[in-house]
């Protein structure tokens, strides 16, 4: 892999999460790292995310800088609801052969309990290991582990992403509420792109009703492209109301979501489905 393919690996996750990236690469005895840093931070105040390829796993370790405590102790004061969000994610990574450690002041925590969690947190180092046998030839070179980097480096940034306070445009905000009404010439709801992101890590960016995957089909220029569609309108939620945003979204192309939305409420995934396969036409 040499420093483009890093380069345009970098970019794909930075495209992909919304968070600028910096990095260094080098080889190891049993395999090679790659380090991220996110842009604008100083790495002693913020933190790196190290992706560690050997032949029979790839470690992904998030750790904050030596003079990170303030992030820290930001990060302990995530929401009920991104901690949950968090642990939600976790077993959805734990059903695709990931296993997560969190280490919260030099004490491992359920995941499965984050109400059990520190109140105050002084120190966290969080790791996501897979197993693999990569084949024999040069890793460094293996189109394998760039695929694997992009998957369980994506998991890490996530999980990070629940917990870090995030800020877009000077302002923070909250991703997990959705529905806000935004006073316009017509009425329109904020979308969340907090959500969006989490949707896209679990379920992927292929149409959950055509299977229509647009890099695969257009190449570079539709990577990530994908829309979102919610299986409670938000029109109907009367408001703002709290998304899961694995639970509760779904990526869908702009074709079979127009489709979704020609009745309201809308059809079903299934109901579309099966007009697509002309077995049984719904009125």
């Amino acid at each position: 892999m040499n420093d483009n393919d890093v380069i345009d690996l970098v970019k794909n996750l930075e495209t992909r999460y919304g968070l600028g990236l910096l990095f260094r690469k080098r080889r190891t005895h049993d395999g090679w790292t790659l380090t991220l840093y996110p842009k604008g931070l100083h790495r002693a105040e913020g933190f790196r995310i190290e992706i560690i390829v050997g032949w029979h796993s790839i470690l992904t370790r998030f750790i904050p800088g030596n003079l990170a405590a303030d992030l820290v102790i930001e990060m302990g004061l995530a929401s009920a609801d991104r901690k949950q969000i968090f642990c939600d994610l976790v077993s959805e990574i734990n059903k695709v052969g990931g296993k997560v450690t969190l280490n919260i002041n030099n004490s491992v925590q359920d995941c499965n309990n984050p109400s059990d969690w520190p109140v105050e947190w002084k120190q966290i180092q969080l790791d996501l290991k897979s197993d693999y046998i990569y084949e024999e030839g040069d890793l460094w070179q293996s189109e394998e582990a760039c695929e694997d980097i992009l998957k369980w480096g994506g998991h890490c940034i996530s999980l990070v992403l629940c917990l870090l306070p995030i800020e877009e445009a000077g302002e923070l905000y909250e991703g997990e509420i959705e529905g806000k009404v935004i006073q316009t010439p017509g009425t329109r709801y904020e979308r969340s792109k907090f959500n969006r992101m989490i949707c896209i890590q679990v379920n992927g960016t292929t149409c959950k009703v055509c299977g229509l995957n647009f890099e695969e089909k257009y190449g570079g220029i539709g990577d990530g492209f994908i829309h979102i569609h919610h299986l409670t309108p938000l029109g109907e939620a009367g408001g703002e109301y709290r998304v899961d945003p694995i639970l509760d979204l779904v990526p869908v192309c702009p074709n079979c979501h127009a489709m979704l939305h020609r009745k309201s409420p809308p059809y079903t995934l299934e109901e579309v489905k099966q007009m697509l396969s002309r077995k049984s036409p719904v009125e």
